[in-house]
């Protein structure tokens, strides 16, 4: 009679098993439909009228090596806008390994890349940053790399 519990209880942990621990772990691969990969680009809309990111690309999933440009919904010449990363926490480099922290609004970034601690999570890493209008912060997103996205 104990076997016989000991081996249902068994029984109905094996689907607990198979779950993933992290919830991250769970996210689908592929790109998302703000990704063109004949261009190895992803473009995240900025709304001017909020100062937010559009719904469903914050965070932004970007693959590994992608590009990525931030762009207006509607034009308006009344403010400049950017996008600024955490000086120690950015997937942008420049040609000569730096930080690179700021990326203006309508420019293409450099490629994204992570460090081995990133890409050995299986599930890649997040990266905050703020948008800025007119040289005011106005809205946090973030971007999360996934180097097994594709």
């Amino acid at each position: 009679m104990r076997f016989l519990r000991v081996c249902l209880c068994g029984l109905l942990l094996l689907p607990l098993l198979g779950m993933p621990a992290c919830p991250r772990s769970g996210l689908a691969k592929g790109l998302p439909g703000n990704c063109d990969s004949t261009t190895n680009t992803c473009t995240v809309h900025i709304n001017p009228s909020g100062c937010g990111i559009n719904t469903g690309e914050d965070p932004q999933h970007v693959p590994l090596n992608y590009k990525l440009k931030w762009v207006l919904t509607q034009t308006t010449a009344s403010s400049t806008y950017g996008v600024t990363f955490w000086q120690y926490k950015t997937p942008f480099r420049d040609s000569a390994g730096n930080a690179q922290t700021n990326v203006a609004v309508g420019v293409l970034s450099p490629p994204l890349t992570v460090d081995t601690a990133c890409v050995n999570t299986g599930i890649g890493c997040d990266f905050p940053y703020v948008v800025v209008k007119g040289g005011q912060k106005c809205g946090d997103p973030g971007v999360h790399v996934d180097p097994n996205a594709l």
